[in-house]
């Protein structure tokens, strides 16, 4: 998968996820919840040296884009 898929799925999986979690929880608390409990997995997976994937890849621009999301909001 190259950087511009990467980036162009996690952008959209962020986009769900922000929109799911702004549907049930409008305070934004939600969002925040899943962007620590990603960013949990992704520390996880680090510890096990399982993070050189395509998918922590994404997991790791998703991340980032959550948090993006959480500033704009």
């Amino acid at each position: 998968m190259s950087s511009l898929d990467t980036n162009q799925t996690a952008l959209a999986l962020a986009c769900v996820v922000d929109a799911l979690a702004s549907a049930i929880d409008p305070t934004g608390a939600s969002l925040r919840l899943a962007r620590r409990h990603l960013g949990d997995g992704l520390l996880l997976a680090e510890q096990m040296d399982a993070a050189d994937s395509p998918v922590a890849e994404i997991v790791r621009v998703l991340i980032a884009n959550l948090e993006e999301m959480e500033t704009i909001h």
